[in-house]
């Protein structure tokens, strides 16, 4: 009996020290994560800086002078009559198509899929004021606060470079966040995104057509 006692107390040790060491290490193994969570995280956050810094100053060099091109003149076509039908060919039935000669068939090409980002945009879970506008007389919201909306005094190169540095900042992460919910959610194609796009950076920023297309052309950096 005094064995079976000690036997028992002896295995209650060990497993006791199994089970400290099991707990040890899946509390190592979750630190370990998070330091690679928080570093691949950084190391996002610093490449995105790097390549916004260079884009803005890629913008402060003069821009070469456009020079536009008269409209190519759309050739009149000739006016043609319509073909009448004759009354007695209405009521006789259509001849059967035949079908027509191949070698091979060629297949439907599959769409290529849209491109994914390097990195997904993560939302700001601080609470953020919501503005409201239309889309296609659709009502749609995005969490932006128009105080710090983006406020240029000019097209010249520092002050678009400036702009785009602001643009890419933390402060229209939600907005780009919540504009790429609703093309998901609407099934949004390009063409729809960019009207959706202008329509909300009209709203946002109460700016006119031209510094919101400058608006539209900065947030998908993010």
């Amino acid at each position: 009996m005094k064995r079976a006692l000690i036997a028992m107390g002896m295995a209650l040790c060990f497993f006791g020290q199994v089970q400290a060491q099991n707990d040890d290490f899946g509390d190592d193994f979750k630190e370990d994560f998070e330091s690679f969570r928080r570093a691949i995280h950084k190391d996002f956050n610093n490449f995105r800086k790097k390549i916004n810094k260079e884009y803005a100053e890629f913008l402060k060099n003069p821009w070469e002078e456009f020079t536009e091109k008269k409209p190519l003149v759309i050739p009149k076509e000739d006016d043609v009559p319509p073909v009448i039908y004759p009354e007695e060919e209405r009521n006789k039935p259509f001849p059967a198509p035949e079908p027509l000669p191949y070698d091979v068939v060629i297949p439907v090409p599959k769409p290529a899929p849209q491109p994914k980002p390097v990195e997904p945009i993560k939302e700001n879970p601080e609470p953020m004021p919501k503005v409201d506008f239309l889309w296609f007389g659709t009502k749609l919201s995005v969490r932006f606060d128009t105080s710090s909306a983006l406020q240029m005094t000019g097209a010249r190169e520092d002050v678009v470079s400036a702009a785009w540095l602001e643009l890419s900042g933390q402060q229209y992460t939600n907005l780009v966040y919540d504009c790429l919910q609703l093309r998901t959610e609407y099934k949004m194609g390009d063409w729809a995104y960019l009207e959706m796009m202008q329509a909300c950076f009209i709203y946002t920023s109460d700016a006119d057509s031209e510094r919101a297309s400058i608006d539209i052309g900065g947030c998908p950096i993010h």
